[in-house]
């Protein structure tokens, strides 16, 4: 019965601290300790924070069409040229075949 503190034992304050903290302020003392769970709180917060501004980040609006790529094919994104090296993010000509004739869009 050595690590029991009863009445007559003294209680250092940290001690008494932890015995009288609510269930909040023990998660919240748990969480703060733990490295990677406050990164992804921070990571999960920018996230909720660009979809709610979303339309405002967008370069265009959601009802815009570019008529000219209706029938177009998904294209990657590049970030690195052979020729410039790493840029903002890019793609390359799209190239359109129209009855055998290769035409830049």
């Amino acid at each position: 019965m050595g690590n029991i503190p009863n009445s007559s034992s003294v209680i250092n304050e940290e001690d008494k601290n932890f015995y009288y903290a609510t269930q909040w302020s023990l998660i919240r003392s748990r969480f703060r300790q733990h490295r990677l769970a406050s990164i992804s709180l921070i990571f999960l917060g920018s996230l909720y924070l660009f979809a709610i501004f979303s339309d405002f980040l967008a370069p265009y609006s959601s009802t815009q069409r570019f008529s000219k790529y209706n029938f177009s094919a998904p294209t990657s994104i590049h970030i690195y040229d052979s020729e410039d090296g790493f840029s903002t993010p890019f793609v390359y000509w799209i190239r359109k075949l129209l009855l055998g004739n290769m035409n830049l869009i």
